[in-house]
């Protein structure tokens, strides 16, 4: 069985280089919540709850990783074109105009939107973003 652990830690004081490229660390954590992560919606007490608990252990993780340079992240996406909000859509018709109608850039996220940012947080051009909650949500909590 092959080896999965990550290659040896050279400590930042050991590299000759300056450039960002050598200081991104060992690895990376982002988590997906919601924007329930970050809000609470009135019945919807367990699927709140485990949002909001997604942030706050994303938190401690960031601390705690930080000494061996894991960065974690969390992403909160709002109306996202998927096929959980689709089968919502299926049961509760307006509920697709209603998120629209609420969300100021007036449509929802695509997938595509959400990975990109997950990309980005993975990359070296982040390599000093740890402990950041980022929000993809078209301005829909802006006004809460």
């Amino acid at each position: 069985m092959q080896s999965r652990e990550p290659p040896p830690f050279t400590p930042p004081a050991a590299r000759t280089s300056r450039h960002p490229d050598s200081i991104i660390g060992r690895g990376v954590i982002v988590n997906l919540g919601s924007v329930n992560s970050i809000i609470a919606n009135l019945g919807n007490s367990a699927y709140v709850t485990a949002n909001h608990a997604i942030v706050a252990a994303s938190k401690v993780a960031a601390l705690d990783l930080a000494k061996d340079l894991i960065r974690v992240n969390v992403v909160l996406p709002g109306g996202t074109d998927t096929p959980m909000l689709a089968s919502t859509i299926k049961r509760w018709p307006e509920f697709r105009q209603n998120l629209i109608d609420r969300t100021p850039l007036r449509r929802l996220a695509s997938t595509d939107e959400i990975a990109n940012t997950i990309v980005h947080l993975c990359s070296s051009a982040a390599s000093f973003i740890t402990d950041s909650t980022i929000v993809i949500d078209g301005g829909l909590t802006a006004r809460l």
